[in-house]
């Protein structure tokens, strides 16, 4: 079943729009299994066997909510169409919401449902490399008295921040090298000519610098965008560091890469029914 959105939907279009998401293969009464029920009105379900009663709503976020589902749904879009960037106030003036704490309600939970979702969709597609132009760093962290040195390369979008890798090192021109090879995708322009793109510090490796000539720029430039990413790492690896370093340099990334990782209304809208 297809629902628009951009038209005035009914609430029995929502609700049947919802048990198609939640039942796809057909309602099955959730106390005796069985497959068979007659529909009621409000798109609620009765089992042919037990009696049992059941809403499409009952068992998730949007039983006893007083706000409409077409509401619901329309907040959905709005959150998802700006990757989570609406706030709950805008949301209440848009949607013409009773209160602002449900504007909040609402918005933490779209937001929370849109965030899971996004990392699913990341963890099973495979890592891609990062467009230029990128800045690449080396930065230190000191955890319980351990030591490590991690290499971080950060594409610039504008004044964004666009996706991250992270990796541990030990220095060695070769790990910086191959780290470099297999994370920088490198672009040309129509004329065939590299674009200028790897922000890095001196201390790149020689072959490297030979390598990627024409797209090195590190002389005068405030490495804001992996500064940024250091920060919110060093942050992070002081809450969650559990002993294996590596893993938490994943999951960072993969906390930052799923930003960019387009969903669907009707992912999203799943993921809430669970």
């Amino acid at each position: 079943m297809e629902l628009n959105l951009s038209m005035n939907t009914s609430d029995y279009e929502c609700r049947e729009y919802l048990a198609s998401i939640r039942w796809k293969n057909g309602f099955t009464c959730p106390r005796c299994g069985c497959a068979e029920a007659w529909e009621t009105k409000e798109v609620k379900y009765k089992c042919k066997k037990c009696g049992y009663k059941m809403s499409v709503t009952a068992g998730t976020i949007f039983q006893d909510s007083h706000t409409p589902l077409e509401k619901w749904f329309a907040a959905i879009d709005l959150i998802n169409a700006s990757n989570g960037i609406i706030t709950a106030s805008f949301l209440q003036n848009k949607l013409k919401l009773g209160s602002n704490r449900t504007a909040q309600r609402m918005t933490h939970f779209i937001k929370r449902a849109l965030v899971r979702t996004q990392i699913r969709k990341y963890r099973r597609a495979p890592a891609e490399m990062l467009n230029l132009p990128v800045e690449i760093d080396v930065i230190p962290i000191v955890i319980t008295r351990e030591h490590f040195f991690v290499i971080t390369a950060v594409e610039k979008l504008g004044n964004r921040t666009g996706r991250i890798q992270i990796k541990q090192t030990d220095n060695s021109p070769q790990e910086f090298a191959d780290f470099i090879r297999n994370t920088i995708k490198v672009n040309t322009s129509q004329n065939g000519q590299k674009k200028i793109g790897i922000i890095c510090p001196k201390i790149l490796p020689s072959e490297i610098r030979e390598e990627y000539n024409q797209l090195i720029k590190n002389s005068r430039y405030a490495y804001n965008a992996s500064k940024n990413v250091s920060s919110n790492f060093k942050k992070y690896i002081s809450e969650r560091y559990h002993g294996n370093f590596d893993v938490c340099c994943k999951n960072f990334c993969i906390t930052q890469n799923a930003r960019f990782t387009s969903v669907s209304f009707e992912e999203i809208l799943e993921l809430m029914l669970k």
